[in-house]
């Protein structure tokens, strides 16, 4: 990056995100957590990801866990009637036989995920589910205790209760089962800390709303320089959290009113806890995107990181006048997904408009391929995907080169706009795991990228991953921007994306506004075929100015 490049980019970023700005301070590697969560992780940990990078303090990881197993269906209310008590019963039965199915898939991933706590200055935690493994949980405690850095997100202190340590490092939390038994609860009254001991369940929330967040240590090197109340977006204001409150200090609370089903009482919003030589920062604001979309959320969260990693924090404090108290100081949801420069080119977004080729010809099969990693077909439209106004399909004649020549069809159809249900539109390969990857020509900020493998047929392809980079080689710095390989038969790492039937509505992905000049994909065979196919591959960006 030259020099005047660099200069525009601190401008940009000191433009969209005042009281997150660059500084010469060394960068920090952040690591974050993921995987389950009964929050819409999959959307969060995006924003929170670029909310650390764009600070410029933090290059971030994401290390994401097996999925989840599938959910037990909910019971209908009130008395069944035996139509009801029999489709109960059904429900149940296919869910136990999913569920031993996953179990058994994910009991291997579970023993090859290890992530490496001590390469990283802080962990930021953005999960809720599963027990890790007894050896994860050792590392993790390890690195805590010995000086690491956690950041704890929302309903990542829903999680774990029943482990001791990871409640120490937390300070509180809620749901799971914990009660009086699981410690106090913290209140502040009378202008300070009040541990209260009264019986009942941890964990709870009224309704959404925004909210004021008062400062309580104002001196403290996180909330140093911040206005004293500023008013935060639409979130779930948490309220009864209880654990052990050793060694914890509160930063900041909001007031849960009566009115939208509060407490009443001014409960704990921003905290830290001192877990032997490490810091944690534990901050409950952030149930979705939306409630990130608070300049408050993303100047906490980024100073918190930075202060857990180590014990100061050099970023700046927004002016006052950027976080009022008279209403949330926001940033349009749309604008989460995109780094700084593109955010700064567009405000508008639109939907992103696919021309569709026509209707899969074959019909759709008596019987459908099933399971906990595939989503289900449907005939319903497909909601809007927002883009930034004026995107352009970038990949559109760019040239396509393949791990193998394909045996039927030309690599150039991959990027020539055709994708009808025909065999003239289809590019084949021989079996195995193959790529096609596509030469944009120059790097771009994607906002999407949409694909079509083989809609001649209604079917479902295997191990569909797609990774972007600024390497040819995709041998550095490589970003899987795709990846519902579930059990790593690849090689590529474990996917969280569902498996998906093939229709002439292809697939978009979310590109979440990463910048890469090529695209690859991969495919292993199909439910129908073990054969590879391809029909096109297009990825939408801002034309270069």
């Amino acid at each position: 990056m030259n020099t005047t490049r660099a200069k525009l980019v601190i401008i940009l970023a000191a433009l969209i995100l005042p009281g997150l700005t660059l500084h010469a301070a060394g960068q920090l590697k952040a690591l974050i957590v993921d995987g389950q969560n009964n929050h819409d992780w999959k959307n969060t940990t995006p924003v929170l990801r670029w909310i650390l990078e764009q600070s410029g303090r933090f290059t971030v990881s994401v290390s994401t866990t097996t999925p989840a197993g599938p959910r037990e269906p909910k019971a209908p209310k009130g008395p069944l009637t035996p139509e009801q008590k029999a489709a109960r019963e059904s429900a149940l039965a296919k869910w136990r036989a999913e569920s031993a199915e996953a179990a058994s898939a994910t009991a291997k991933l579970w023993g090859e995920w290890r992530p490496a706590f001590g390469d990283y200055d802080v962990i930021v935690c953005n999960y809720n589910g599963q027990l890790w493994p007894e050896q994860v949980r050792a590392d993790f405690v390890r690195y805590v205790r010995d000086g690491g850095g956690l950041v704890v997100v929302h309903a990542a202190d829903n999680g774990f209760a029943d482990w001791p340590e990871y409640n120490e490092m937390i300070g509180v939390g809620g749901w799971g089962g914990r009660d009086e038994k699981s410690g106090p609860m913290v209140r502040w009254r009378d202008g300070k800390i009040v541990l209260d001991n009264s019986p009942g369940p941890g964990g709870g929330h009224g309704s959404q709303h925004e909210f004021v967040i008062d400062i309580r240590e104002p001196e403290h090197p996180i909330t140093k320089g911040l206005p004293l109340r500023w008013k935060h977006a639409a979130d779930e204001l948490y309220s009864k959290l209880r654990g052990p409150s050793k060694n914890l200090t509160v930063l900041a609370t909001a007031f849960a009113a009566p009115e939208t089903h509060g407490t009443g009482e001014h409960e704990p919003i921003l905290m830290t806890v001192t877990y032997g030589k490490g810091r944690v920062f534990h901050t409950v604001l952030g149930h979705g995107p939306q409630a990130m979309a608070g300049l408050g959320f993303q100047v906490t969260l980024a100073r918190g990181a930075e202060w857990a990693a180590t014990g100061t924090v050099t970023l700046s404090p927004p002016k006052p006048e950027d976080l009022p108290s008279d209403k949330a100081a926001l940033r349009s949801p749309g604008e989460n997904r995109l780094p700084a420069g593109l955010a700064a080119q567009t405000k508008a977004l639109e939907p992103l408009r696919l021309q569709l080729p026509g209707p899969t010809m074959k019909g759709t099969p008596s019987s459908l391929p099933s399971g906990p990693n595939l989503e289900p077909l449907s005939d319903k439209p497909r909601p809007a995907f927002m883009v930034p106004k004026g995107v352009q399909n970038v990949a559109l004649g760019r040239p396509v080169t393949s791990s193998v020549n394909p045996f039927s069809g030309e690599l150039p159809q991959v990027t020539d706009g055709k994708k009808e249900p025909s065999d003239e539109d289809a590019i084949e390969f021989k079996k195995g795991l193959q790529w096609v990857q596509v030469d944009l020509g120059q790097s771009y900020a994607l906002c999407a990228i949409a694909m079509w493998h083989d809609h001649r047929y209604v079917q479902v392809m295997h191990d569909v991953i797609v990774q972007v980079s600024d390497d040819p080689e995709f041998k550095t710095a490589v970003t899987t921007v795709f990846n519902n390989d579930s059990d790593n038969s690849s090689k590529l790492g474990v996917g969280t994306d569902r498996e998906y039937f093939e229709t002439n509505q292809g697939r978009i992905i979310d590109a979440k506004g990463v910048r890469a000049r090529y695209v690859r994909g991969y495919t292993n065979g199909t439910t129908l075929t073990a054969l590879n196919c391809w029909q096109e591959l297009e990825v939408y960006a801002l034309a270069a100015k």
